[in-house]
């Protein structure tokens, strides 16, 4: 390694922009608060829309103030690549189905519901890049999670349940959703794990216990799955093979000594229950391969473009949407529509390998980047059963990379336009 590597790594290592930096900015700290509410606020009366109606007037409040804070502390309009090629696949999928929609008014507002998305995320992106904390962000997501677990039963009891099978969905009106939440909570809690402290990881099993118990309760057997994707993928993915052996050994330990108990504690959860009734309840099944081979005979018919952004329940016989977020973009916006979207998932996993690659601290930095890795398979998991293209809380959740990247990116950037000092030029010349 070279001096100037060394000088390089220090700077960027005491830089503003570096993710593991130390707050050093208090008058900061107040804007970060505020806008870490705004955040929690968007998000809680988001998903209270379909329950509590009068949330509405919060929500686009929460949305206008978290656009206008961001670009009044910031003085820009800055969409990171990744962002910018969402806006040309919004672009081309509007503009193809346009000639191929049955239903024009779905497919325009479809379209607009993605305008509107992709400018709430630029505004928290630039934010968090520009003047905000990353760790307030993946904080907010944390929160969010932790709220939704309780705010449904003190709101309203009787209505956080429902079905045959009691399936708690909080203040939402789909329990897979409010798991869905659960899980990318999960994830943003585990950005904190690498922070040395030994109370930090404390709590964040505590949270993540906390969370699989309501993943539990809410029934969604592909997000009890997919909170073990998680974990499994996390310890593969963030950590060299002695802590990756070192935490399943843990795990394996766990399971051997209280997998009875926990099983106990767990078994008269709507997952277990749903889990044993799986072949007395095939229906849900059934009626999902349906949708998915309506789905790819659509695809067929019209494999280029597709057939318009949330079109392909016009097609349906059972006017549904197809339950799959891969078989959902094949139908509604064709192989074009398709190639573009998961190319953003790509490029996220590129970006992580790139953000490694910049810091002689493998190790620490490993440690996000698995994470990064982690939500995209996550991601990538939960979209073998919901459509997520257009979904807020699946995109707040792909901001953690982007935003962790572009600050680094850009702040690597400054650093190495800078001059160096008379020590540093020393260190260089010696060399």
């Amino acid at each position: 390694m070279s001096f100037k590597s060394t000088i390089m790594d220090e700077r960027i290592l005491n830089s503003p922009g570096f993710l593991f930096e130390e707050e050093n900015a208090y008058s900061r700290k107040g804007l970060n608060i505020f806008y870490l509410l705004l955040f929690v606020g968007f998000f809680l009366s988001l998903y209270g829309l379909q329950k509590f109606p009068l949330l509405f007037f919060l929500n686009k409040a929460c949305a206008g103030l978290l656009i206008v804070v961001s670009f009044l502390s910031t003085q820009k309009f800055y969409t990171s690549t990744v962002l910018k090629w969402y806006g040309i696949f919004m672009v081309v999928v509007f503009l193809a189905g346009s000639l191929v929609a049955t239903n024009p008014e779905s497919h325009a507002d479809t379209f607009f519901k993605m305008v509107q998305l992709l400018l709430i995320l630029i505004a928290i992106s630039q934010f968090y890049i520009f003047a905000g904390d990353v760790r307030y962000f993946a904080a907010g997501i944390v929160i969010v999670g932790i709220l939704m677990c309780f705010v449904g039963r003190f709101l309203d009891p009787d209505i956080a349940f429902s079905g045959k099978i009691e399936r708690y969905s909080s203040i939402t009106k789909n329990s897979n959703g409010f798991a869905f939440q659960l899980l990318f909570s999960s994830v943003a809690s585990l950005y904190f794990w690498d922070r040395g402290k030994l109370m930090t990881k404390v709590i964040i099993l505590g949270l993540l216990a906390l969370f699989l118990y309501y993943i539990s309760i809410s029934g969604s057997r592909k997000s009890l799955v997919a909170f073990a994707v998680v974990i499994m993928s996390w310890i593969l993915f963030s950590f060299k093979l002695k802590k990756q052996i070192s935490y399943f050994f843990a795990i394996f330990l766990v399971g051997a000594i209280a997998g009875s108990y926990l099983y106990t504690l767990l078994e008269d959860t709507a997952v277990f229950v749903r889990f044993s009734q799986l072949e007395e309840n095939s229906g849900g099944t059934d009626i999902r391969k349906s949708l998915y081979a309506e789905a790819y005979e659509v695809f067929q018919s019209s494999p280029v473009v597709g057939v318009g952004l949330n079109n392909f329940r016009e097609y349906s016989y059972s006017g549904l949407y197809a339950h799959s977020n891969y078989m959902e973009i094949l139908a509604d916006t064709g192989i074009i529509g398709f190639i573009l979207f998961f190319t953003l998932y790509l490029r996220i996993w590129l970006n992580s390998n790139k953000l490694n690659k910049l810091h002689d601290n493998k190790e620490s930095v490993l440690a996000y980047t698995g994470l990064f890795k982690t939500s995209l398979i996550l991601l990538g998991t939960i979209s073998l059963g919901a459509v997520m293209y257009d979904s807020i809380p699946h995109w707040v959740l792909l901001l953690l990379p982007i935003v962790v990247y572009e600050k680094e990116r850009l702040t690597v950037a400054s650093v190495s336009e800078e001059e160096f000092t008379p020590e540093e030029e020393a260190l260089l010349n010696a060399e």
